[in-house]
């Protein structure tokens, strides 16, 4: 396998991302991320994603015990798809922070702004709205599929400071 994408999704967002960045990267595995297990996380594929929600401005905690046990393997090329609803924040900052403690360069992070499903904020935006984000994740989705075909180092993508 070329490609091997661990996902976690919540609502949909992050699983239909990784999805659609699969069906560009062809030769890629999805994989979930799971609630719980044990053991060391391996991988042959010469490219390692992560895609996941935002929550509260950071990454997931069952995220961040995945990578936990994710293998260190330097060679790797590693990138992530951070997906929220306008604001990113410092989300991939962080993740390049934990795996640099494990040895491990993310080698590229981007943002995918999805229509929020938060519904304490305001509920979903008009139809309009939501159809035209979704087309602009779509475009973004394949310049991200075009970029780790190449294995672009890329700065992590952050929201405004």
């Amino acid at each position: 396998m070329g490609t091997t994408i661990y996902f976690y999704t919540g609502t949909g967002n992050s699983l239909w991302t990784a999805r659609k960045l699969s069906t560009l990267l062809k030769n890629a595995e999805m994989i979930p991320i799971p609630l719980t297990a044990d053991g060391l996380i391996r991988s042959d594929s010469e490219k390692i994603g992560l895609i996941f929600p935002v929550h509260i401005w950071g990454i997931p905690t069952r995220v961040v015990a995945f990578l936990n046990r994710l293998e260190t393997n330097p060679g790797k090329y590693y990138f992530a798809v951070a997906v929220n609803a306008g604001q990113v924040a410092a989300t991939l900052i962080q993740l390049k922070n934990i795996l640099k403690e494990k040895n491990i360069n993310l080698a590229a992070g981007f943002s995918i702004c999805m229509p929020s499903n938060y519904i304490p904020w305001g509920g979903a935006i008009s139809q309009e709205k939501q159809q035209e984000k979704i087309e602009e994740a779509l475009a973004k989705i394949k310049l991200i599929a075009t970029s780790i075909r190449a294995k672009e180092e890329r700065k992590p993508e952050k929201g405004p400071a």
